[in-house]
């Protein structure tokens, strides 16, 4: 900006009083400050105005928004109580200018808050008031979300009341900056929306993790500033019944509630739920760069009393798991089991017992540890890792001893990344294979061998660096993994239902027919189909005068597990066609 202030001033009318040299070299150096005075307000004020829409790209998400996008999110900033006021003003101005529809005039005022924010400016949460589908796949995996450079995944499903699934992913960024996607299903797995995303963080957020305490789904993840980055923890809550984020006691839509110490970060995180009405308690699991760990309780009748607890074991390096003893009850003893890779390439599982005494369950040193997994019934409790190439698990029932065991896989196959859940009467193994292939299996809670293991990645294969999660449906033999793929170099998250008594990837005969079944549940119905061989197909639903209601285009896989939701009521046909015409007659929905 070129700056046209003159220096010599028009002469005033009237008299000029008379004054001495010493009078005037006064004057003239008031006048010198005054202009500079002047011309640096207005330097700073035109840096300010440059810099302000470069800075304001710290919030990529809202700028870069189609209208009809604007007009499905609801914003918030999240403002912790470091924040200055001014910040805090400006920004919920913006919220406030936003959400009512003044779209052009709330971006108009973030470069101000860019400008006064500075690098540490505050994190900026969208709330889409209807939640954004993923791509429709008809075909098991299922996409999950719209974000790609996927690299965390968690997944969560409410198996004891909806039948509702949660899955959180982390995000390198998706060129509109945003690092946290949060997704929905209520047709276990089959179609997913998004219902919330998280940006304006300029660095990558270490972990994230979420868990359903009855009718709130809790979402914790690290954040921080440009200068401080992973040092802070946040949590937000969604409704499980219908997936939209939902506020705290206090009012506010997110909470942040931990700090780490100077120089300290947050590496991983690992939550875990009790699921009693009577007492409701979150727990959380931060392993911290200075390897030690901290512990923190939220009863969830006071939702941001969050209390932490500094434990004792401060060798914690990476790999961190945590579970609730599954099947719990009074008499037992043991509530949460926590496991880790500690220093001198050591397994630690840790246990929390009834009145708060941590102790120490289990240390072992093995070949490098890399990833554990851990899940609890009752008396047995069962830690999943890598070792050298392949996985296998630690396992003891009560008070006996610790025995080291593997699970079906391929040995002449490098192995790695296992997660092991205890949910639905089963201990549920996944893992990935060098090939990329991700494999399945489980066994009883009173049974020592593990059923053949089954392929679920559908051919997409699985990231080698992220770990897949296996979690129970909630509906008979049914559980759902959810994996990283990365087949054009972007990590995208899928979900695999896998239906272990049923379709699955076995092979039949080549002389049987291709089978076909279904089955109403709550919702819609449950199409099920077994080919011969992995290849195309077509599948159709029909009414009984003949008319198509539906149409699946099958591939990839030789088993298929399809839902229908609002079948509605009357007689149904499902007819396939792989080259070869067959069809049965569906049972009668109600």
């Amino acid at each position: 900006m070129r700056l046209n202030i003159p220096l010599n001033r028009p002469a005033r009318v009237g008299v000029e009083p008379v004054r001495n040299d010493a009078g005037a070299a006064v004057e003239s150096r008031n006048r010198m400050k005054r202009f500079v005075v002047l011309l640096l307000s207005v330097m700073s004020l035109t840096l300010a105005a440059s810099a302000g829409p470069a800075t304001a790209e710290r919030w990529p998400v809202l700028t870069r928004l189609r209208p009809d996008e604007r007009a499905n999110a609801r914003i918030d900033f999240e403002l912790g109580g470091g924040q200055p006021e001014a910040v805090v003003r400006l920004a919920r101005e913006i919220e406030s200018l936003w959400n009512t529809g003044n779209w052009d005039a709330a971006l108009d005022r973030l470069p101000a808050l860019a400008a006064v924010a500075g690098p540490d400016g505050p994190a900026l949460g969208i709330n889409w008031r209807t939640p954004v589908p993923s791509p429709e796949l008809s075909f098991n995996p299922f996409a999950i979300g719209v974000r790609d450079s996927v690299y965390v995944v968690d997944f969560e499903v409410d198996w004891r009341t909806t039948r509702h699934f949660f899955c959180v992913l982390a995000l390198q960024g998706d060129g509109m900056g945003s690092r946290l996607s949060v997704n929905f299903s209520t047709d276990l797995g089959h179609t997913w929306s998004e219902v919330f995303i998280l940006g304006g963080y300029s660095f990558r957020l270490n972990d994230v993790a979420g868990r359903i305490m009855l009718s709130r789904y809790w979402l914790a993840y690290t954040g921080g500033t440009v200068s401080t980055p992973n040092q802070a923890l946040w949590c937000r809550q969604f409704s499980v019944s219908s997936g939209v984020p939902d506020t705290f006691l206090s009012g506010s839509v997110s909470d942040n509630f931990f700090n780490a110490p100077s120089r300290d970060t947050v590496k991983e995180l690992a939550m875990v739920t009790n699921q009693l009405p009577a007492n409701g308690t979150v727990y959380l699991l931060a392993l911290m760069a200075s390897d030690s760990l901290r512990y923190f309780t939220l009863a969830t009748s006071n939702d941001t009393a969050w209390h932490v607890t500094k434990l004792t074991f401060a060798n914690a390096l990476y790999g961190l798991d945590a579970c609730w003893n599954d099947g719990w009850l009074s008499s037992d003893t043991t509530l949460i089991y926590v496991s880790y890779a500690a220093r001198g390439d050591s397994l630690y599982i840790l246990r929390e017992i009834l009145g708060g005494t941590w102790q120490r369950a289990r240390a072992v040193g093995t070949p490098p540890w890399d990833v554990t997994s851990i899940a609890a019934h009752r008396d047995t409790v069962v830690c999943a890792y890598n070792d050298d190439g392949r996985v296998r698990y630690q396992i003891r029932r009560g008070t006996g001893v610790w025995a080291v065991g593997e699970p079906p896989q391929d040995t002449t196959s490098r192995n790695s990344v296992p997660d092991v859940c205890a949910q639905g009467g089963y201990f549920h193994f996944v893992y990935r294979a060098n090939t990329s292939y991700g494999w399945y299996t489980r066994r009883p809670y009173s049974s020592y061998a593990w059923e053949s293991a089954r392929r679920f990645d559908g051919n997409l294969g699985i990231a080698y660096d992220a770990w897949p999660d296996v979690r129970w449906t909630g509906r008979g033999d049914t559980a759902g993994v959810v994996f990283i793929a990365r087949p054009t170099g972007g990590g995208r998250a899928y979900y695999a239902g896998f239906d272990y008594g049923a379709i699955a990837e076995q092979p039949v005969g080549p002389s049987l027919v291709p089978r076909l079944s279904a089955r109403p549940v709550p919702g819609g119905v449950i199409v099920r189909c077994c080919l011969d061989r992995p290849g195309p197909a077509t599948l159709r639903v029909c009414d009984a005068a003949g008319r198509v209601l539906r149409t699946w285009r099958l591939k990839g896989s030789a088993g298929h597990e399809l839902f229908w939701a609002d079948a509605g009521a009357g007689i149904r046909f499902l007819q396939l066609d792989d080259g070869r015409p067959t069809s049965i007659k569906l049972a009668r929905v109600h």
